[in-house]
């Protein structure tokens, strides 16, 4: 009779294990979060002033499509992850950064002598 009240026990705890709703990680509310949403924003304004000075001088000589490029696919691709994931830090960032990068893109395409 033991083996078996065991056996009930232990289904049971398993079951309840089974039903526990597990945390997204966009509901954690550690310190560490918000410092990594707030790098994600930094992150995601980074290349805001290449875009500003680009834009006022139409200097794009130094620069190097390719590496817009990289940037623009790496982050569409980030942006996909951030949706299935509903992680607004990584859907943000990714965003930001496809803007910038996509901007930069064009103006090395329109700009370049």
């Amino acid at each position: 009779m033991l083996p078996y009240l065991r056996s009930i026990l232990y289904t049971s705890n398993m079951l309840h294990l089974l039903r526990k709703k597990k945390q997204a990680p966009n509901e954690h509310h550690h310190a560490i979060d918000y410092l990594a949403e707030a790098n994600a924003l930094f992150n995601g304004l980074a290349l805001y002033p290449q875009v500003a000075a680009a834009w006022r001088t139409h200097d794009v000589n130094a620069l190097s499509p390719v590496t817009f490029a990289i940037l623009f696919i790496a982050n569409i691709i980030w942006a996909i992850y951030g949706i299935h994931r509903k992680d607004h830090a990584v859907l943000v960032c990714a965003i930001l950064v496809i803007i910038s990068s996509s901007s930069l893109l064009t103006l090395t395409l329109l700009w370049r002598t």
